[in-house]
């Protein structure tokens, strides 16, 4: 024990002497800068994984979660069990990276189940969830935002944000992500103003902490483009969304699930602009886009945007399509999120709906 401390003080003396800690492993990915964060986190391996253990590899999980590339998050985070030791950090360490790595691949169900901790909890009443881990709650919180349970999502947003503040050097990047999806429950339950306001301090925060360019500042940026929309102001809705989208597109590549995103939201926007050809046109590249994108087949995250578009292309005159993806996302859907979830139940309704099959 006495030999593996001083090995553990020699080591981190060695990483503060090259002055690289938490935030100078974050900052370059935060910042959309990939291959740099990519080329330091190869630099700094041999370096710092012998003296950090677990820590190391859960950061670098966490990079690579962000970019899209769940099979090298999930082997990263195999190799930050292995190297446990009993002076390891504490158990979320770990465990909140996968559970954000299962919601980020649209394994929902799986998310929760690991966030909650094999805590039992009715959804209800915030205060006996007993989570004060920001990360963790902000992935409880998205999973029943994909359910369509928006004012419950909202309230462990809440929570998430209140707990981000008190050690703002780690959490900041959870509370810009929690006032964000805050942004999108309200606007889910006609909200307007209070989304707006979500989503102004989250894109303000960004851009102070990061720069008007990082991923945060861009996912706000994003969500303020569907304000617009809710607010009818088209021109500035198109304006933010188009920007935000061409700036994932630099980030990501052309294939990742938030380009996906951004796609449906051009969809969107065009449905409220009555361009019916092009409100298809998007629609059909985020599925694509979605389906390149989905690790291990169809997920929840796919079965959502499945279903996103469906509502989309009964918009736009596509019902044969739109029938089609009700039927293919609708069964993946109410698995990871339940058949009596809001977001299934409202699917399921209006697949009842569409009218009788072209040619029929």
């Amino acid at each position: 024990m006495k030999r593996a401390f001083i090995s553990l003080v020699i080591g981190t003396l060695s990483i503060w002497a090259q002055g690289w800690g938490h935030r100078e492993a974050m900052l370059p990915w935060v910042q959309g800068r990939f291959s740099e964060a990519e080329q330091n986190f190869n630099r700094m391996r041999p370096i710092v994984a012998p003296a950090m253990g677990e820590t190391f590899f859960a950061w670098e999980a966490e990079f690579e979660i962000e970019r899209g590339r769940f099979g090298a998050a999930a082997s990263l985070l195999r190799q930050a069990k292995a190297a446990r030791t009993a002076d390891s950090q504490p158990f979320e360490m770990i465990e909140k990276r996968l559970a954000r790595l299962y919601w980020s691949n649209g394994q929902y169900s799986q998310a929760e189940k690991l966030a909650l901790g094999g805590r039992k909890w009715d959804g209800r009443d915030i205060q006996k969830l007993k989570i004060k881990t920001p990360m963790m709650l902000v992935t409880i919180g998205e999973v029943y935002l994909a359910r369509g349970q928006n004012a419950e999502a909202d309230g462990i947003f809440a929570d998430a944000c209140r707990y981000a503040k008190k050690d703002w050097s780690l959490d900041a990047l959870e509370w810009v992500r929690a006032r964000n999806d805050s942004a999108i429950a309200n606007l889910e339950t006609g909200q307007v103003a209070q989304a707006r306001e979500s989503a102004d301090q989250a894109l303000a925060t960004a851009s102070h902490e990061w720069g008007p360019s990082s991923i945060p500042a861009i996912d706000a940026l994003d969500t303020i483009g569907l304000v617009h929309i809710a607010e009818s102001k088209l021109q500035e809705a198109e304006a933010a969304l188009s920007q935000s989208r061409a700036l994932r597109e630099t980030i990501y590549g052309s294939v990742h699930p938030k380009v996906a995103d951004s796609y449906l939201h051009a969809a969107l926007l065009s449905v409220a602009q009555h361009a019916n050809d092009a409100a298809a046109q998007f629609a059909s590249r985020s599925l694509q886009i979605q389906k390149a994108a989905s690790v291990g087949g169809p997920n929840g995250r796919w079965a959502l945007t499945m279903v996103a578009a469906a509502a989309v292309l009964v918009a736009a005159g596509h019902v044969d399509e739109a029938r089609e993806c009700y039927r293919q996302g609708l069964p993946v859907l109410e698995q990871e999120l339940g058949r009596d979830s809001p977001a299934a139940e409202g699917a399921r309704k209006r697949y009842k709906s569409l009218p009788e099959k072209s040619g029929s």
